[in-house]
């Protein structure tokens, strides 16, 4: 007996319901799947790599309202011509004894080096109604006697004394001191940029003398 060949849609509608029953079967697949690795509850994101914050730097605890800052340093020399030292004096400092000085060292170098002062010809000149009082140049020294390490981007303040007398023609500890006034300090390196500063001196307060209270006499008495 022989069997009539089914219509071409037959065939098609077939094709079709079994690759949609394919379909489905394997997003089932997929989304079991995904839930058992995930092991996430309903309604929580699945969870990824985790990035490892990165560790904050430790800062440093104040001691009496202070806080001290580890700077690299470096052993390069400085270029005099990127290198500013600037002045800075207290005024109202006495005539007759040494004079604090702070010299603020930077630098517009990329990397940290040190200043020599000597190798990079730092010269410091003290002057009163732009006449000369002290010269470096006289003196053979630029306050800074020892080498100073600059990091870029800041500052270095040194410390340093003036001996508040004149240097006169040997810079010689006979020179007699600087006398009350406004004076001006300038200094600067072969090439570098230029700093100055204004400042006065004043003279020591007088003691002041309290008058002492004569005491009494004592009184005598004739015995019998």
């Amino acid at each position: 007996m022989s069997q009539r060949r089914l219509p071409a849609e037959v065939y098609w509608r077939r094709r079709l319901l079994v690759l949609a029953v394919v379909l489905l079967l394997a997003w089932f697949a997929t989304k079991a799947f995904g839930a058992f690795g995930a092991e996430s509850r309903p309604g929580e994101p699945v969870a990824g790599p985790t990035a490892t914050p990165p560790t904050a730097a430790t800062e440093a605890t104040p001691v009496n309202g202070e806080v001290t800052v580890n700077l690299t340093g470096d052993t390069k020399p400085c270029d005099p011509e990127k290198v500013r030292v600037s002045p800075s004096v207290r005024s109202g400092q006495y005539v007759g004894s040494e004079v604090d000085v702070s010299m603020i060292v930077s630098t517009t170098q990329k990397d940290a080096c040190v200043l020599d002062a000597k190798k990079a010809d730092l010269l410091v000149v003290i002057s009163a109604n732009k006449n000369p009082v002290w010269d470096s140049s006289v003196c053979k020294s630029a306050l800074l006697t020892k080498p100073v390490a600059v990091s870029p981007r800041w500052s270095t303040v040194a410390a340093v004394k003036w001996t508040g007398r004149g240097s006169g023609k040997d810079c010689s500890g006979r020179q007699g001191f600087a006398s009350q006034g406004t004076y001006v300090i300038k200094s600067a390196t072969i090439g570098g940029e230029p700093g100055q500063a204004r400042f006065r001196l004043v003279n020591k307060p007088k003691p002041t003398v309290t008058k002492a209270t004569p005491s009494e006499k004592p009184t005598q008495k004739q015995s019998d």
